[in-house]
């Protein structure tokens, strides 16, 4: 599903993943962000970098793949893709 890139918004208090050399696995991939629906928006849940990097490309949208919720496992799982893949 495409988002508008102005309504996704990153964790509060999460520690950025980003990699600052450029060399980075996950943007490299196919791999779509992962975003939590939530009433005012999306939540980034993994998928730091492609986001930094289509702003940075100057798009406006991006295809990642919504979930409505998630268990505590699931987001520690996915926090821990994030750090493996950055």
């Amino acid at each position: 599903m495409k988002i508008p890139l102005s309504e996704i918004v990153y964790q509060v208090g999460r520690p950025s993943t980003v990699n600052r050399t450029g060399n980075n696995r996950i943007t490299r991939t196919n791999r779509k962000p992962v975003v939590l629906k939530t009433s005012r928006g999306y939540k980034l849940l993994l998928g730091e970098h492609i986001i930094r990097e289509k702003k940075n490309n100057g798009a406006t949208e991006v295809e990642c793949s919504v979930k409505e919720s998630l268990t505590d496992q699931e987001k520690w799982e996915l926090s821990l893709a994030e750090q493996y893949y950055s």
